[in-house]
């Protein structure tokens, strides 16, 4: 039985957190564009659903913002390159988009100082 899904709103905030954390780690000081991938996680309030290993951490988190949601998948990913400057709309569930601006590469750090 598939479990059933609800609350996409709150979980474009998980979604649109991942989408930068990936965007900044592929960014790098003088790129043109970056990478950007945007993963939709489910939230579900079926007791006997359960939450793919993976998502494991990011649950105990999304939870914080949503106790009714018991268990987490992972939905679609997609993964567009982003001007810097720019910005790139990503589908998600529902026909809701997340629109994922992109200001600056990364500013690379040296080892020696």
């Amino acid at each position: 039985m598939t479990p059933t899904i609800t609350h996409c709103r709150v979980l474009v905030l998980a979604s649109m957190l991942l989408a930068a954390l990936l965007a900044t780690s592929a960014a790098r000081a003088g790129d043109d564009e970056v990478r950007v991938t945007v993963v939709v996680i489910l939230g579900s309030v079926d007791p006997k659903a359960k939450t793919d290993p993976d998502l494991v951490e990011i649950a105990k988190e999304l939870k914080k913002k949503d106790k009714t949601l018991l268990a987490f998948r992972a939905s679609t990913t997609t993964c567009k390159p982003v001007p810097v400057n720019g910005k790139e709309s990503f589908p998600l569930p529902d026909d809701e988009v997340v629109i994922v601006c992109v200001t600056r590469g990364v500013v690379p750090t040296s080892a020696s100082s």
